[in-house]
């Protein structure tokens, strides 16, 4: 067996004057392999982990205020989180729930048919219920890939 060694994985490093053995050989390709395929399997399972994460489509557009006291939100399919601007405050809602909240905690509730938001249950007035007529709402959606 060589005197000296790699430092990371302890291979064989010979010397003119060691003499060599098939032994140092195999267990030096037995530390390779083994090295490798812990590589391997981490890389696999950090790839299994990256699948389908930060993976999305991002939608925005505009509607206008109607001041009814029903606020409808038309998506083109139902997403999986929105956020709507363009008052004094921020909401945000999530497609798997009726809930909607503000920055300020949760504003009210709705209710989904099929791609569209159905606001009915939002507190205070037109202004928090994002349907102030003639005011102009920026809605950005956010789509799971599928």
């Amino acid at each position: 067996m060589p005197t000296n060694q790699t430092e990371n994985y302890q291979l064989s490093q010979w010397e003119k004057t060691d003499k060599v053995q098939m032994e140092d050989f195999n267990a030096d390709n037995a530390k390779i392999d083994t090295a490798l395929k812990a590589q391997a399997d981490t890389l696999a399972s950090v790839q299994s982990q990256l699948t389908r994460k930060g993976n999305c489509t991002v939608e925005v557009f505009t509607y206008a205020g109607t001041g009814s006291s029903t606020t409808r939100i038309s998506f083109p399919r139902k997403p999986t989180a929105f956020i709507v601007t363009g008052f004094a405050g921020l909401l945000f809602g999530f497609g798997d729930r009726d809930n909607v909240f503000s920055e300020n905690g949760p504003m009210g509730s709705g209710t989904w048919s099929g791609s569209t938001f159905i606001g009915t249950n939002m507190s205070g007035d037109q202004f928090q219920k994002l349907n102030t007529s003639g005011q102009t709402y920026v809605v950005t959606a956010f789509y799971a890939e599928s």
